[in-house]
């Protein structure tokens, strides 16, 4: 399975305001993510190295880096 974020990178071409704290705690992010069940943790997902090695390898191909 090939998995990108690269269709995401055009929310990212101008800056966002910038908010004083965090939009999101880390306990309500935790929290959502356990609810939503995403794998067999039942918590935040862990970049691999694989998958960081993917998303770099992306980023050449388009000459981002």
């Amino acid at each position: 399975m090939f998995r990108t974020t690269l269709p995401l990178l055009h929310a990212f071409t101008a800056p966002e305001k910038p908010l004083t704290g965090s939009a999101l705690s880390a306990e309500r992010f935790r929290a959502a993510v356990r609810a939503a069940a995403l794998d067999e943790e039942n918590d935040i997902p862990r970049l691999s190295r694989a998958l960081i090695t993917e998303y770099v390898a992306d980023l050449r191909a388009q000459r981002l880096l």
